[in-house]
């Protein structure tokens, strides 16, 4: 017996969460090294725990983008070359 009800997520949660997905190793990997030593002061210049959590989260996935947009051309090149 359900004690919630069972309810569709609306596509832009789903949208979201896949998004995310796709980053989250990356976020995983390098939240602690941007916090502690390169960003520290920007990140804690937002006063309020919920906001710094926001925005250290931002932060990473743009991060991530860039490494994605790095990773691609060298995977490239090192299937060429095996």
């Amino acid at each position: 017996m359900y004690l919630f009800w069972v309810c569709e997520k609306p596509k832009i949660v789903s949208q979201f969460f896949l998004q995310i997905g796709k980053h989250s190793t990356n976020i995983w990997l390098i939240h602690m090294f941007l916090y502690l030593t390169l960003f520290k002061n920007l990140v804690y210049m937002v006063k309020f725990p919920p906001l710094i959590y926001i925005f250290m989260i931002c932060i990473t996935v743009v991060i991530s983008i860039l490494l994605n947009i790095m990773h691609r051309p060298i995977q490239m090149a090192i299937n060429k070359i095996t």
